[in-house]
C-alpha cells in the first residue's frame, strides 16, 4: 500500500485545526510535489473564504524538508506581522500539525495555511506567450511589485534565495493585476547562521547565481535575490530563459556557463524589445 497517496486522498473532506484554534475544511487537491500536497480549503466555517493549506508529506517530515517547512512558516508569520502588510507577499494565516491514523500507526502531518491566490504563475503566463516576451508595460508593472516585495523582505534581513517565475503569482484585484511572491522555504536570515542550508538545497538551476552553489553558501546576500530578479526580468521581456538548462545539466555545468558564456542579450532574442531596453553594442 502507498501510505503517502492514501493519506493525500483521505485528507480531502477533513478538518485541520491550526495553532490559532481556527479550523480549516479541506475541499480539493490543487497540486502536489516532492515536498507535499496543496489543498483548497475554507477558513473557519464550512462556507468560509478560501485559503490554501500546504501539507508536508509524511516521509519528508523528518529531514531537511521539515526544517524548510517550519522556516517558511516562521518567516511568513514575521512578514505578516509588519504594519502595514505588503500586498505583494502571499499572506500567512496559520501553522499546525494534523495527526492521523494509518496502517503504520499515528502519523503527524505539519501544515501551513496561506492566502488563496486565484490566478496563474508568472511562469505560466510567459509560457502562454509561446516564446515571445510580455508587453513591456506589463512587465514593468509586475516586476515593480516584485521589487517592492523583495524590499520588504530585505529590510527584515531576509534573503529569499528561490525567486523564479513559478514563485510569483499573478491575480486580479478590482481589475488591477497584482503580483505576489511566495515559497519562502529556502530563506536565509542574514544575521542568523541557523538558517543556512546545504550548498545545493533547492537552488533553482538557471535562476540562482553561482555563489549559491558554493559549499556553505557563505557569500549569499541580498545580491543573490537581485541576480534572480534580473533573470526573471530578462525572461519576461524576451520569452527566453536567461540561462537555459540543457538535458543532463547539473549545478556545476550551469554555473560554468553563467561565468564563461556570452551574457544574455535582449537584442539577440527579441526584435520586439524597444531600443532603450536592448543591450548597447
Amino acid at each position: 500500500m502507498d501510505l503517502s497517496q492514501d493519506l493525500r486522498d483521505a485528507l480531502v473532506g477533513t478538518t485541520l485545526t491550526g495553532t490559532s484554534g481556527v479550523r480549516y475544511h479541506l475541499r480539493e487537491i490543487l497540486g502536489e510535489g516532492g515536498q507535499g500536497w496543496i489543498y483548497k480549503a475554507n477558513y473557519k466555517e464550512p462556507n468560509g473564504f478560501w485559503v490554501v493549506v500546504k501539507v508536508l508529506r509524511p516521509e519528508r517530515a523528518q529531514d531537511e524538508a521539515l526544517s524548510r517547512f517550519e522556516r517558511e512558516a516562521d518567516v511568513l508569520r514575521m512578514l505578516g506581522s509588519l504594519a502595514p502588510g505588503n500586498p505583494n507577499i502571499v499572506r500567512f494565516f496559520d501553522f499546525g500539525a494534523h495527526t492521523v491514523d494509518s496502517f503504520v500507526g499515528e502519523v503527524s502531518l505539519p501544515f501551513i495555511v496561506l492566502e488563496y491566490v486565484d490566478g496563474q504563475t508568472l511562469e505560466q503566463v510567459i509560457r502562454a506567450h509561446g516564446g515571445f516576451g510580455l508587453p513591456v508595460a506589463r512587465v514593468a508593472r509586475v516586476m515593480r511589485q516584485v521589487a517592492r516585495a523583495l524590499q520588504t523582505v530585505h529590510d527584515q534581513r531576509i534573503i529569499h534565495r528561490d525567486l523564479k517565475p513559478s514563485n510569483i503569482l499573478l491575480t486580479q484585484i478590482d481589475g488591477i493585476e497584482v503580483a505576489k511572491v511566495t515559497d519562502f522555504g529556502l530563506v536565509k536570515l542574514t544575521d542568523v547562521g541557523l538558517y543556512r542550508t546545504g550548498a545545493f538545497a533547492g537552488a533553482s538551476l538557471g535562476y540562482a547565481p553561482p555563489e549559491q552553489y558554493e559549499m556553505g553558501n557563505t557569500r549569499v546576500s541580498v545580491q543573490t535575490d537581485v541576480f534572480s530578479f534580473a533573470t526573471i526580468l530578462y525572461e519576461a521581456l524576451s520569452g527566453q530563459e536567461a540561462f537555459p538548462c540543457k538535458p543532463g545539466d547539473n549545478a556545476f555545468r550551469v554555473m560554468s556557463r553563467m561565468q564563461t558564456a556570452d551574457r544574455p542579450s535582449l537584442a539577440r532574442v527579441s526584435a520586439t524589445i524597444s531600443r532603450e531596453l536592448r543591450d548597447r553594442p
